[in-house]
């Protein structure tokens, strides 16, 4: 199967923030997960979270 690289970033947002138990900011997830901070801040995502 092939995925994008923003579905990606998607998934393995979603799974790292189902196991935390405080919120995180954006700095953090990237750092975290070694993604780019300018995904985490897309207009497009924070639609779909808000959701």
């Amino acid at each position: 199967m092939l995925i994008t690289r923003a579905s990606e970033y998607t998934i393995l947002s979603l799974i790292l923030l189902s196991s935390v138990k405080e919120p995180m900011d954006s700095e953090t997830l990237s750092r975290e997960l070694s993604i780019p901070k300018s995904f985490l801040e897309d207009p497009t995502l924070a639609d779909i979270v808000e959701e």
